[in-house]
């Protein structure tokens, strides 16, 4: 799955659920009342970029609920392509909570990810297919007064828009924004952005490997921007 921030490590894990914010070394999440996680830099390098998530519980609700929301952060993060190496578990005594510190390494992919969509500045990383077709609506069109064939003219158009999603397991999927959305597809060198987006087809299928959603949007116009 390539590198990625800890913004958007921030957001995954908050989309599914985990009360989860910036941190940086040495942080302690003031107020814990539910396991929480923190997340930042830990090293890297030209390919790999290390973090260091660490979970906290309060030391009363006993250390087994920090090292299970520690294994449920470990899969969520393995199943968008992390490497996690979970340490054991350990009690800070001056703020009375238990910790662990998850090491969640990404590398960068053979070539880059192709494409990635966002809706509404929402980024969508759990997005793995991407079409858009053109729609052009004809209509015989005749003069008075004529005997020649109907003419054949454009009267509308507008995109059809097919965006396929698989959501890991566990995973919380966004809250669904009002229609019409706006949909952003970044390449390297060509955006696209698709408006006035209203859903035609919602799709959902469980699979082995995660929930797999299909949606088709009628886009009323498509512009580009390149860079």
């Amino acid at each position: 799955m390539g590198q990625r921030t800890v913004s958007e490590v921030v957001s995954f894990l908050k989309n599914a659920g985990i009360r989860c914010q910036r941190g940086f070394p040495g942080y302690r999440m003031p107020d814990i009342q539910k396991p929480a996680v923190s997340v930042n830099i830990h090293s890297q390098d030209a390919t790999s970029i290390c973090m260091a998530v660490w979970v906290f519980s309060r030391a009363d609700e006993g250390a087994m609920l920090c090292e299970d929301t520690a294994l449920r952060v470990a899969r969520l993060l393995r199943g968008v392509g992390a490497q996690c190496r979970q340490e054991a578990v350990t009690h800070d005594g001056r703020a009375d909570r238990f910790a662990i510190r998850i090491l969640v390494t990404w590398t960068d992919d053979p070539e880059p990810p192709p494409f990635s969509v966002s809706m509404e500045g929402m980024y969508l990383p759990c997005a793995v297919r991407f079409t858009a077709v053109r729609n052009t609506e004809l209509r015989q069109m005749m003069t008075i007064g004529q005997s020649n064939p109907a003419e054949l003219l454009p009267t509308q158009q507008n995109w059809i828009c097919t965006l396929e999603e698989l959501f890991p397991p566990e995973y919380r999927e966004p809250i669904e924004q009002p229609e019409p959305v706006g949909l952003v597809v970044q390449r390297a060198t060509l955006g696209e952005y698709y408006v006035n987006c209203f859903w035609k087809s919602i799709r959902r299928e469980d699979t082995p490997q995660g929930l797999r959603q299909i949606r088709v949007a009628v886009a009323q116009a498509r512009s580009i921007k390149y860079g």
